[in-house]
């Protein structure tokens, strides 16, 4: 009897070996896809059922007690400890919607959640929110942590996690960011994880503030100026918490602490509006026009019609937004809010110009905001005046004019002007204090 080499073999053969691994694969798949099926038919059957839930919406969902006890430590003990639900036919479940229910008995059946099966009971829980898909996932992780299920809460906060980053139409990207945001940040507060760094919850809520940064250069359609009423009062606070940069911290002056004090006015106004209403009522200079004021010489009238209404009427309508929002806020006050804004870092021109019109800030606060101010400005024309001084003794003594003390002092040396280390976003010409550089520069007769 001949023998064949092992390599000749297994060549022979490798084809049956590739079609065997495949359809051992093949045959495993449909194992499981067709033992899905099965279980999904037994959901809330009543005919594989011995047991029901009365859900927080009155509807009655059927689920098999053994399968449940097997599948859930939560459940069984509810179910098999002596407890008062382990003798009933019908448990009254008043935390979770029947929809929300569904979900979870669907994971606990079969093991996984399928994305169509969220959407098909997001259609019935929350027909009339504007992102109902968000809203029952966030309830189908209150209730997985009602029964101890992490893995049911791994796999929903994974999936807003991808949701909160598919965000990518610039049209509608911002309000549906706000949206999610304020469902999430009024939910984290319900739960409780608001006060935690850590928070699964928290990170994507600071992922969609940072969609929500992506918008917030501009003002016009599509940003976040022009969907401030998609703000829930909890997500507008977190959004102003948390849309800070670093860059944002060092002190300097900025157009953006500016456009984020023109954001807190006209949030404040929608909360004030009716249903459907528009902000025609009340509005202030937008950035764009504020930069138009520091880079020209406008006059007092011009700033004062940009103003809707005039300063005069401004005044009178505010108070009338004050007086809403006092009985609107439920969890900050609009002395929070106006907190948020960094005064320091708005320029004194629009500080005299546009704010100080509008009344919205005591007289005292404004003053001391002005002393801090020119308390940083002399800082810096000391700094500066010293710097010349000592550059200009180098440079001639270094030319061979001697000690600086000795001889006419050189008139085309120019101290070196450092840049107002406020400044940024613009630098127009004028040199005078309410603009964004000082000229430390002497004239022909030197300092």
């Amino acid at each position: 009897m001949a023998y064949m080499p092992m390599e000749e073999v297994y060549s022979e053969h490798e084809e049956s070996f590739t079609r065997l691994d495949i359809n051992y694969a093949i045959l495993r798949k449909s194992a499981y896809s067709a033992l899905t099926q099965d279980m999904l038919k037994m959901l809330n059957n009543p005919d594989s059922s011995d047991m029901a839930f009365r859900c927080q919406d009155g509807v009655k969902v059927y689920a098999c007690r053994m399968l449940l006890v097997s599948r859930s430590s939560m459940l069984r003990n509810m179910l098999t400890n002596g407890m008062a639900e382990s003798k009933m036919s019908e448990i009254l479940l008043q935390e979770i919607p029947s929809p929300v229910l569904l979900i979870i008995l669907e994971f606990l059946y079969t093991g996984w959640i399928k994305p169509n099966s969220i959407q098909k009971q997001a259609a019935l829980y929350a027909a009339e929110s504007p992102v109902p898909y968000w809203k029952i996932m966030l309830e189908i992780v209150r209730a997985a942590r009602f029964f101890l299920l992490k893995s049911v809460e791994d796999i929903i906060i994974q999936k807003l996690w991808s949701e909160a980053k598919s965000l990518v139409e610039p049209e509608t990207q911002v309000a549906k960011a706000a949206l999610r945001l304020s469902i999430a940040t009024d939910f984290m507060a319900s739960v409780g994880d608001d006060s935690s760094s850590s928070s699964d919850l928290r990170v994507i809520c600071l992922k969609l503030v940072k969609v929500l940064q992506s918008r917030n250069d501009t003002e016009g359609p599509g940003t976040v100026s022009d969907n401030l009423d998609s703000f829930s009062e909890r997500a507008f606070q977190f959004f102003l918490q948390n849309s800070r940069s670093n860059r944002d911290n060092d002190g300097t002056l900025t157009i953006e602490e500016y456009k984020r004090f023109r954001q807190v006015i006209l949030w404040c106004a929608t909360q004030c509006l009716e249903p459907g209403g528009q902000l025609t009522e009340i509005n202030v200079p937008t950035a764009d026009c504020a930069l138009s004021i520091l880079k020209a010489d406008v006059d007092e009238a011009d700033v004062d019609s940009v103003l809707t209404p005039r300063s005069i009427g401004f005044s009178v309508l505010w108070e009338r937004v004050k007086g809403t929002l006092e009985s609107k806020l439920t969890t900050t006050s609009l002395d929070q809010l106006l907190s948020a804004i960094d005064l320091n870092r708005i320029h004194p021109e629009l500080l005299i110009r546009v704010i100080e019109k509008l009344n919205i800030f005591p007289t005292c606060t404004l003053a001391k905001t002005f002393r801090v101010q020119a308390l940083a400005r002399s800082r810096l024309e000391k700094e500066n005046l010293l710097l010349g001084k000592r550059m200009r003794s180098q440079a001639e003594f270094s030319l061979g004019a001697g000690p600086p003390w000795r001889g006419e002092r050189s008139k085309s040396f120019r101290p070196v002007c450092r840049e107002y280390p406020w400044a940024r976003d613009i630098s127009p010409p004028s040199p005078v204090f309410n603009r964004w550089r000082i000229d430390m520069s002497e004239d022909e007769n030197g300092c």
